[in-house]
């Protein structure tokens, strides 16, 4: 999955007093499509929906941008959220329908997408530039949202074509960049506080932080979806390659593995506690600029995504420490086939039957 997809677990219930206003978001949304052409209107509301089903319940990030920002931004103005909110969510639904035709390649039924998303992109546009002030600097800074965006997008293509790609330490900062769009918003934000001049480099860090914290998080509830996909995220490399390493010989055709196998891998390997690690290095740095300087629903929202996390995380290295006691157990007579045998240990299946409970509740806001 992909930023811009990015959902917010069960952990903060606190936006659920958002409710309302989410729902007039999306009606907001059907509003701008309803002169469409009824091919496009059609596709606008049934991928919209499609991709809130797919949420399983969990909020999309990209509906709550404009709160967060405003916290981070410490935007002043009552209006300036009701204000950008029209114009940004048909920019987050453009977001959306790119990666939806990304992902399906250029088939005929994404044609429609493709064409439903320029129009909402041109709608999102006119409305941000009626409530921006006439300001260069502010069509300058639009401009580097939308190359820092694009660039983003075709390094992330090119991993894919990669297949199995290394990610290094700048690979996953990079994931972060994604949110050119966030900074689009931001500006806007600033721009209808009567704070149009404003630099907004350095107040955006902890969104580039938190963009790739919870794709990281997100990868490991989508692990499956991105590995039926041969979407190898930082979390299915990392299993991937050391598995490899490991000798083991299904290894080399993923698809070959079966979903627990996959599953126990991203355990067995450790690959699963140094995602959840390097998710929560990110969200911390973002406590340690101390952006937040009074109590908001934002802090809240950080503060329970640590604190679940590193939970998680304990009980994840505990997990794998029982498996490796296991492994030694069947290592011995099955040799590089001892993946087949662990996944049939009845302990085995019991903590994989647990843990993937587990996900399935972070995945689900209540």
């Amino acid at each position: 999955m992909k930023i811009n997809d990015a959902t917010i677990g069960r952990s903060v219930k606190g936006f659920s007093d958002f409710a309302p206003e989410i729902a007039n978001m999306r009606k907001s949304l059907f509003r701008a499509a309803s002169d469409f052409p009824i091919p496009l209107r059609n596709s606008v509301v049934d991928n919209y929906n499609n991709r809130i089903q797919r949420a399983n319940g969990k909020p999309l990030l990209g509906e709550y941008a404009p709160w967060i920002l405003a916290d981070v931004l410490n935007i002043k103005s009552n209006s300036a959220v009701h204000d950008i909110v029209p114009s940004w969510m048909n920019l987050y639904a453009y977001t959306l329908f790119v990666d939806d035709f990304l992902d399906r390649g250029s088939k005929t039924e994404t044609v429609p997408i493709l064409l439903a998303s320029g129009l909402l992109l041109q709608r999102g546009l006119s409305g941000f530039f009626k409530k921006f002030p006439a300001n260069e600097s502010v069509r300058i800074r639009v401009d580097d949202c939308f190359v820092e965006t694009a660039g983003a997008v075709m390094e992330e293509l090119a991993r894919h074509k990669q297949k199995l790609s290394h990610f290094t330490t700048c690979n996953v900062d990079r994931i972060g960049r994604k949110v050119g769009f966030l900074k689009l918003c931001a500006t806007g934000l600033l721009a209808a506080d009567g704070r149009p001049d404003e630099d907004v480099k350095d107040l955006l860090i902890p969104i580039e932080y938190l963009a790739t914290g919870m794709q990281l998080l997100d990868d490991i509830t989508d692990w499956e979806e991105d590995w039926r996909a041969e979407n190898y995220s930082f979390l299915l490399t990392k299993t991937f390659s050391i598995l490899r390493e490991m000798g083991v010989e299904k290894a080399q055709n993923l698809q070959s593995l079966t979903k627990t196998e996959v599953f126990v891998a991203i355990i067995i390997t450790g690959s699963l506690e140094k995602c959840l690690a390097r998710a929560l290095g990110y969200l911390q740095r973002i406590k340690a600029l101390n952006v937040y300087r009074r109590p908001s629903r934002a802090t809240q929202m950080l503060d329970a995504i640590i604190t679940e996390n590193t939970a998680l995380k304990k009980e994840v290295e505990s997990i794998r420490k029982l498996f490796l006691v296991h492994l030694k157990e069947v290592e011995t007579n099955y040799g590089k086939n001892w993946l087949d045998a662990l996944v049939k240990h009845a302990e085995v299946k019991r903590q994989v039957n647990h843990l993937k409970k587990k996900l399935q509740i972070f995945a689900t806001n209540s």
